[in-house]
């Protein structure tokens, strides 16, 4: 029989009764179909709702509201919220920094990761844009050769252009996986010393007229050509 209270656990789960009370919640919003923004019951029918204590549940909530699942707000009720990597991007990035002396060799690691999830979309990516000619990757590909020509910093143009080639192909997830990626590694890279160059040309018109072919190999083949002046810089 399960024990009610806070921080008791659940014999037939072993969970504390706040952890199980946020997959419940979890659970909750899925089954009836909220979506963010949506507002949630009312504390109390929440505890009747589950059969939980009032100090289980906003444990359980302020559990999910770190983790941007609801948000809270006084005085209106709890939320649905956006559920983004955010809390992914900061323990990623704290991670890192935990990492004296080594911020590049773990960059190393973030943009493989990068450049790993482009090339296994190749096929994906190539087989939804070809024969497409997509006005805002073609303007952010402009951009940042403008950028590169004059000198100019493209950081936000490159991310830009990475997250929108992923949800042009459909792959909603993975362009917020590339972002959260992209988002490590920019708040890694302040603590690099100054003055070290990371804005490199790539290849994006590269990647992009392969996309557009439907060329996987040559798409490949540019994402190669692509991370490799970076993945360099970082291997040193």
């Amino acid at each position: 029989m399960r024990r009610s209270g806070n921080g008791q656990r659940s014999p037939r789960t072993g969970m504390t009764r706040a952890t199980e009370t946020v997959e419940r919640i979890k659970q909750l919003i899925a089954t009836s179909g909220l979506r963010p923004g949506d507002c949630l019951p009312s504390e109390s029918d929440l505890c009747d709702s589950l059969g939980v204590s009032r100090s289980s549940l906003r444990e359980a909530v302020r559990t999910l509201s770190t983790l941007e699942i609801v948000e809270v707000q006084h005085g209106r009720g709890t939320f649905v919220g956006n559920a983004t990597l955010r809390p992914l991007v900061e323990t990623l990035a704290f991670r890192m920094n935990m990492l004296p002396g080594k911020h590049q060799h773990a960059l190393l690691e973030v943009v493989e990761v990068r450049r790993g999830i482009d090339l296994g979309e190749a096929e994906q990516v190539c087989s939804t844009l070809r024969g497409t000619g997509d006005e805002e990757l073609h303007w952010l590909v402009d951009r940042i050769t403008e950028a590169t020509g004059e000198g100019k910093p493209f950081a936000e143009l490159d991310r830009g252009f990475h997250v929108t080639l992923m949800n042009r192909a459909g792959r909603r997830i993975i362009a917020d996986l590339v972002a959260a990626c992209w988002d490590v590694q920019t708040m890694t890279l302040a603590k690099l010393p100054p003055g070290t160059v990371t804005d490199l040309p790539g290849a994006h018109a590269e990647i992009l007229g392969a996309a557009e072919a439907g060329d996987v190999d040559g798409y490949r083949r540019a994402v190669c050509t692509h991370y490799e002046p970076l993945l360099e810089r970082f291997r040193r």
